[in-house]
């Protein structure tokens, strides 16, 4: 009974009480808060490093105390951008965007994200992730960026154009081109291509040789031909046929030029018109991937590429192969992931 009757005293230990809950409750806050930097950072570190499998692990972990925190999502959106989960990534960007304001990196990032992907994307995918997209409504940027923030580069993997399900084998063939003195470019795009499709790719590139021959006919009537399509990968077991046509040049673009020399005398460069000998090369390739089940045209895509030389005796060989090197990822982004590079803000607070 005198429990009750001691007022002061029951008011003093509740007093006493409910100062312990919230030292332990604001200790608690402190530790998760430590926590939750220093594993930031490390993490941040990781992804700087371009392990960027380590740091989504680690923000992953951070998820779980953390559910809520922007930062840490945006965070975790870019990790999935890396490692190639475009909708977990999406996810987690409408996630970390929730509320009124935002800190403007974080909103950066993902129009970063969504203009990438809405270029890159195509056909039902790309519908698809447009309408996902126009649902977003976007917070207003928050006036003063508070947290510590370091612009990372990602590379982004991009899926090929071509869908490959089911394709096993792949069989370059001859192109249309005009015959020429100097190089035989239809045996060396073939070349090329063979070697760059075997090396990238889990496809088997079959080695017929000789190239097998295209018809004598526009570029136009050799797509439509699927009877020759289904014909030649019937014949050699292909699922995919590629050929087209290829246009190659040489010519002579000597002429005056302004050309900076350096004065023996003084040391000062000088700036005067010279007769220069110089030699360019080009080519346009119009590149057909045809199907060799019904022979249909899968994809075209034309590439031209120039390069100019100083003389007049350049190898017309080095010349093809240094042009074809410049042209590789956009041909293989037909049919293999490629990485493209975008810069992303990543939070270490």
């Amino acid at each position: 009974m005198r429990f009750y009757s001691t007022g002061n005293g029951v008011i003093r230990r509740s007093f006493v009480f409910a100062c312990v809950i919230v030292a332990i409750t604001f200790g608690s806050s402190v530790v998760a808060e430590r926590k939750l930097g220093k594993v930031n950072r490390f993490a941040a570190d990781m992804a700087e490093g371009g392990n960027w499998r380590e740091a989504q692990y680690r923000w992953a972990a951070l998820e779980r105390d953390h559910p809520d925190n922007p930062r840490l999502l945006g965070n975790l959106a870019v990790a999935a951008e890396a490692v190639g989960e475009r909708d977990k990534a999406f996810d987690y960007y409408e996630r970390a965007l929730v509320g009124d304001l935002a800190d403007p990196r974080l909103l950066r990032n993902f129009e970063e994200f969504s203009g990438f992907w809405s270029r890159t994307l195509e056909d039902e995918t790309g519908e698809a992730f447009k309408a996902r997209l126009a649902g977003i409504r976007l917070p207003k940027p928050r006036g003063r960026k508070k947290a510590n923030a370091q612009r990372v580069e990602v590379g982004l993997p991009v899926p090929p154009r071509l869908k490959l399900e089911g394709t096993e084998s792949i069989l370059v063939i001859s192109f249309l081109t005009d015959e020429m003195m100097f190089l035989d470019v239809n045996r060396e795009i073939v070349r090329y291509l063979r070697s760059e499709l075997r090396k990238n790719t889990r496809l088997s590139v079959l080695e017929i040789t000789p190239a097998p021959a295209v018809p004598e006919q526009t570029i136009e009537d050799l797509i439509a031909n699927d009877g020759f399509w289904k014909f030649v990968a019937r014949e050699f077991d292909a699922d995919i046929v590629v050929s087209g046509q290829i246009g190659y040049m040489r010519e002579d673009v000597s002429g005056f030029r302004e050309v900076d020399r350096t004065n023996p005398n003084t040391g000062q460069k000088v700036r005067r018109t010279e007769f220069v000998d110089q030699e360019e090369f080009g080519f346009g390739l119009d590149l057909l991937f045809m199907n060799g089940k019904d022979g249909s045209l899968l994809i075209r895509d034309k590439v031209r590429r120039k390069i100019r030389y100083t003389g007049s005796q350049n190898d017309p060989i080095t010349a093809f192969y240094e042009m074809s090197e410049s042209m590789t990822g956009d041909i293989l982004s037909i049919v293999n992931t490629q990485r493209r590079p975008s810069a992303r803000f990543i939070f270490r607070d």
